[in-house]
C-alpha cells in the first residue's frame, strides 16, 4: 500500500468524491489505508477549501456529493489557509488535465502553459512542486521531446482501484 503526503491523500479523497456519486467511510478508509478520523478531518479540509460539499446519509452509511460553495473558508494569512489555497488550486488542476483529454485530436494541449494562464500569481517552483505532488498520486505530467511540450498522461475521471 502506498504511503501518501496528506495533500495526496486528500487529492485522492477529492478524485473518489468527486467522480462517484457516493462513498461509504469504510470504502474511503480502505483505498486511502487513513482512520476514519483523518478521513473525517481530510473532508473538512475539502470542505474549507471549497471544493466539495457532502451529505452524510446515515441510512446508507455514506457520503454523498453536492455543488460546492467555490470559496475558502479560512482567515488569509494563516498556515491552514495556504494549504486549503494549495488544495484548491491542484484540485482544479486535476480538473483542467481531465479535459486535457477531451481536446480534439491535432490541437495541443501544453500543460505547463495551462497552468500559467489558470494561476498566474504563482512561481516556476511551485508549478514544478505542484506536477511532483500530482505524479505522486498517478498524474504522468512530463516534458515530451517529440513535441516540445508538457503532456499528461493519466486524469480525474480515471478511478485508480488500488491506489
Amino acid at each position: 500500500m502506498n504511503s501518501y503526503t496528506k495533500t495526496q491523500r486528500q487529492l485522492l479523497l477529492y478524485e473518489i468524491l468527486y467522480t462517484s456519486h457516493e462513498a461509504t467511510i469504510d470504502d474511503l478508509m480502505r483505498r486511502l489505508n487513513a482512520s476514519k478520523k483523518t478521513i473525517q478531518r481530510d473532508i473538512e479540509d475539502l470542505t474549507d477549501a471549497g471544493l466539495i460539499k457532502l451529505i452524510y446519509s446515515r441510512k446508507d452509511k455514506s457520503y454523498k456529493h453536492e455543488d460546492a460553495a467555490g470559496v475558502i473558508s479560512e482567515a488569509e494569512g494563516t498556515a491552514r489557509y495556504s494549504h486549503l489555497k494549495k488544495l484548491r488550486r491542484l484540485a482544479i488542476f486535476m480538473e483542467e488535465l481531465s479535459d486535457a483529454t477531451d481536446y480534439p485530436f491535432g490541437e495541443e494541449y501544453n500543460c505547463k502553459e495551462r497552468y500559467f494562464e489558470l494561476f498566474p500569481d504563482v512561481s516556476e517552483r511551485t508549478r514544478m512542486r505542484d506536477y511532483e505532488i500530482l505524479n505522486g498520486i498517478g498524474y504522468t505530467i512530463r516534458w515530451d521531446e517529440y513535441e516540445k511540450r508538457h503532456i499528461v498522461q493519466g486524469y480525474l475521471h480515471q478511478i485508480r482501484e488500488n491506489f
